[in-house]
């Protein structure tokens, strides 16, 4: 389903609330992904906090959370996989997937696509 139902609430860096919506929801698998791009380095490095902070809101919630990053569906089919081997456990045996979340130490796109 695209765009996402869900309505994610995040503090924004500037210490105001705000709400992402991610770009698609896919409810079979409870997943939340969000497509990114790394070809405009401006916007990309200028909105990297906000990014963050809306990855880390997601985080939170109990919804598997796949990022992709200019076309990596390798990642995207990886995910998945894992998702669906723990379809059948029980939900409080289930683990949360995340797949290309952020890190502390990303601050610039290049660390971002590794």
């Amino acid at each position: 389903m695209a765009p996402a139902p869900q309505v994610i609430p995040y503090m924004h860096p500037d210490g105001t609330e705000h709400a992402h919506i991610p770009d698609f929801y896919i409810s079979s698998l409870n997943l939340l992904v969000n497509i990114k791009s790394s070809e405009n380095k401006h916007y990309r490095l200028r909105d990297l906090d906000v990014e963050k902070a809306e990855d880390h809101a997601i985080e939170k919630t109990n919804f598997n959370y796949i990022k992709i990053y200019d076309n990596q569906f390798g990642k995207f089919i990886d995910g998945i996989a894992k998702i669906k081997e723990h379809l059948d456990d029980d939900d409080d045996k289930r683990p949360k997937i995340i797949i290309e979340e952020f890190t502390e130490n990303a601050d610039n796109t290049s660390e971002l696509l590794d």
